[in-house]
């Protein structure tokens, strides 16, 4: 019951066998191609002129606006709903292992509706969240309800300048350390002001008033 074109010994109910140098597939119209799949497996989807070497291309044309080239859609009507794009890869076990992924995660169902992009990366054998990035424009790097414009749970290291209006400690029971190295002078071009109970304390000189 197997058909075969180009073949007379079809393997598949459809089996395409096209010559050396021709896609095995073709779907289109007397005016255009829209979909090709070629003898190396690659499908191309709105072109029939290959730009890459990617498994997957999907081409388009708008003017003036954002072409939605790609929709992952989750039809379930529930709150942590959400559509994965999985990015995959072999190990030692047998099999493909999820090493990242990106999630577009529905966290309000009601109202006008609210959603978050995720970023999932694989530690320690567990595939787990390391940012988001809230409906609101929060983005959270090891946290997954950043409160501020960008929140980070853990250290930082930030190897040039840092800019901000003002510096704020959110522990009550850390202190906030400016170490500077003793080659190094730091320097307050304003006024520095401290407020609260408790001690400050400076290791080395202090000049007030003075830049001698």
């Amino acid at each position: 019951g197997n058909v075969g074109i180009g073949t007379t010994a079809p393997a598949a109910l459809l089996a395409l066998n096209a010559p050396a140098g021709s896609a095995p597939l073709a779907i289109g119209s007397s005016t255009a191609t829209h979909l090709v799949l070629d003898a190396k497996g690659n499908l191309r989807i709105g072109t029939s002129t290959p730009t890459g070497l990617a498994k997957l291309e999907l081409t388009g044309e708008v003017a003036n606006q954002t072409l939605e080239s790609l929709s992952l859609t989750n039809i379930a009507l529930a709150t942590s709903s959400g559509s994965r794009l999985t990015f995959r890869g072999s190990d030692s076990s047998p099999g493909a292992t999820t090493t990242a992924a990106i999630t577009g995660l529905l966290t309000q169902h009601f109202g006008q509706g609210t959603g978050a992009l995720t970023f999932s990366t694989l530690n320690s054998g567990i595939l787990t969240e390391a940012a988001r990035l809230t409906g609101a424009g929060l983005f959270g790097v090891g946290t997954g309800t950043p409160g501020t414009a960008l929140s980070v749970t853990g250290a930082g290291v930030i190897t040039d300048s840092l800019t901000a209006k003002v510096f704020k400690a959110t522990s009550t029971a850390e202190a906030s350390i400016f170490p500077i190295a003793s080659s190094t002078s730091f320097s307050i071009a304003n006024l520095l002001n401290v407020s609260g109970l408790g001690t400050s304390t400076f290791s080395g000189s202090v000049l007030i008033g003075s830049t001698a």
